[in-house]
C-alpha cells in the first residue's frame, strides 16, 4: 500500500493596520463627519459670526438627527462594504477577528455605538491610547464587538 503525503502551506491572515493609518483613516472620516455637521448647522441648526468669532450649533432634534446620521455614516457602509470613506482611502477593512471574515451587522452595531465611548474626553483620545496599547491596534469598539481594522495587502502567514 502506497501512501501520499501532502502538505498545507500555513494560513493567510491580513495583518492588523497600523496605528498611522488608522489615525490617518479616522482624521478623513472626521472631516467627512464636521463637513456633516456644517451642512446640519447651516440647513437646520445655527450659524453666526461676529467681530472675527464663528459659532455652529445643533440643539435639540437637530443635534439628534445629525447623531443618527453621523453613527449612520460610519455603520452603514462598514456593515455593506467593511469601509467607511476614510479606510477606503488607506486600504483598511473591518472584519471578524475569528476567522477574517466581513464584520457581521451586529457586530458594526456594537463598534458603531462604542464611537460615543471611544470619541471621550477628548475627541478620540481614549481610542488612541486603547488601540496603542492593543497589539492589533483594538479601540474600544473593536475589542467589544471582537473585530479588527486590517490592511488587506499586508499578508502575514501563520
Amino acid at each position: 500500500m502506497s501512501t501520499i503525503a501532502t502538505t498545507t502551506a500555513p494560513a493567510a491572515t491580513a495583518a492588523p493596520a497600523d496605528l498611522g493609518r488608522r489615525t490617518l483613516a479616522a482624521l478623513a472620516d472626521l472631516l467627512v463627519v464636521g463637513a456633516m455637521f456644517f451642512a446640519f448647522a447651516a440647513t437646520i441648526g445655527d450659524i453666526s459670526s461676529n467681530e472675527g468669532s464663528f459659532n455652529a450649533s445643533l440643539s435639540g432634534g437637530a443635534a439628534l438627527l445629525f447623531f443618527t446620521a453621523m453613527l449612520a455614516y460610519y455603520g452603514v457602509p462598514e456593515a455593506l462594504t467593511g469601509r467607511t470613506l476614510g479606510k477606503a482611502v488607506f486600504g483598511l477593512r473591518v472584519v471578524n477577528i475569528a476567522d477574517n471574515a466581513p464584520a457581521n451587522p451586529g457586530q458594526v452595531v456594537i463598534r458603531t455605538l462604542l464611537r460615543l465611548i471611544d470619541a471621550l474626553p477628548l475627541l478620540y483620545l481614549a481610542s488612541f491610547v486603547c488601540a496603542a496599547a492593543s497589539k492589533r491596534n483594538a479601540r474600544v469598539g473593536d475589542l467589544a464587538a471582537r473585530t479588527a481594522v486590517i490592511q488587506p495587502s499586508a499578508v502575514t502567514r501563520t
